[in-house]
């Protein structure tokens, strides 16, 4: 990235340290400074190690949880098809339902794609460039 020229020709820098050292110099002072001149307590001391704590269990769980989801994502997916095809109606010529599309040789005769698109697109939901890659897959159709 290209740091910005302002107008007097000085680059802009964009990256800076998380603390600037007015920062550092304050918290070095309160932190060393003794009981008697208003120092840190030991109340203090154990609400600051309690905060760090609580922070590194809360980075930890929710490490150990994305973890978990993705093996579990991948193992659902894994195990299940993300498609799977039953038989289902369809119509002859006189408008009769026939169950299932399917035939003794594949998909029966008189059946045609626009059916069949249709009642994924219905039932699942897909779009039509999926339901007619599913038909061309029923079909024997490889490309």
């Amino acid at each position: 990235m290209v740091a910005p020229v302002l107008p007097d020709g000085k680059t802009l820098t964009l990256s800076t340290r998380p603390f600037a050292a007015f920062e550092f110099m304050i918290a070095w002072r309160y932190l060393r400074a003794r009981r008697a001149e208003g120092g840190v307590s030991v109340m203090t001391w154990i609400s600051l190690v309690g905060i760090t704590l609580a922070v590194f269990a809360l980075i930890a769980t929710l490490a150990v949880r994305a973890g978990f989801r993705a093996e579990f994502v991948d193992t659902i997916l894994g195990a299940n098809a993300h498609v799977t095809v039953y038989s289902a109606g369809h119509a002859d010529e006189k408008g009769n339902l026939i169950k299932g599309f399917a035939g003794p040789a594949g998909i029966a005769d008189g059946v045609t794609a626009t059916q069949i698109t249709d009642w994924l697109k219905a039932d699942f939901g897909l779009g039509h460039g999926h339901a007619m890659a599913i038909f061309a897959l029923l079909k024997g159709k490889t490309s």
